[in-house]
């Protein structure tokens, strides 16, 4: 609740309660009573300024806290980003190496001619093995065929 809100509702209550004070008493020694009644007011309009500035003090240090508490929160997210990146550019750095250990490691020379070796073998072994199968079928598709022409029936007419 804003400070100016306070203050207008604490003047409305002791406005009311100086009404209700002269109402009830019936006017009867209005001049003491205005007396009283004066110094009332004026202790409650100085409460009431009080407590305007204390609210005042409070948010102006509440604000400023939460100020400090952002600026400290950014200075915090560099600090991490900074070190996230320290620490990305390390992992790369340590996965290069990796991987030019493992191509120095496992693909020398000898060794890569042999795996080239290796696979013309082997693709050339399935080659072999491929044509060995389509001779396998046409021969069963020829001798279906040249069956067919055994078997009395000519399928031609």
């Amino acid at each position: 609740m804003e400070p100016v809100w306070v203050a207008a509702l604490v003047s409305l209550a002791t406005f009311l309660m100086t009404a209700g004070l002269v109402l009830w008493r019936g006017g009867r020694n209005s001049a003491n009573n205005t007396l009283d009644l004066g110094k009332m007011e004026s202790r409650l309009a100085q409460t009431i300024a009080e407590t305007a500035r204390d609210l005042e003090d409070r948010q102006d240090s509440a604000t400023k806290n939460i100020a400090e508490s952002i600026a400290g929160l950014r200075q915090q997210m560099e600090l991490n980003e900074k070190e996230t990146m320290t620490e990305v550019h390390g992992l790369s750095d340590q996965i290069r190496r990796v991987e030019i250990w493992a191509r120095d490691e496992f693909v020398r020379k000898e060794s890569f001619r042999e795996i080239c070796a290796r696979i013309e073998n082997t693709v050339a072994e399935q080659g072999r093995n491929m044509n060995i199968a389509v001779q396998s079928v046409r021969d069963a598709i020829m001798s279906l065929e040249t069956g067919n022409k055994f078997d009395k029936h000519d399928h031609t007419s």
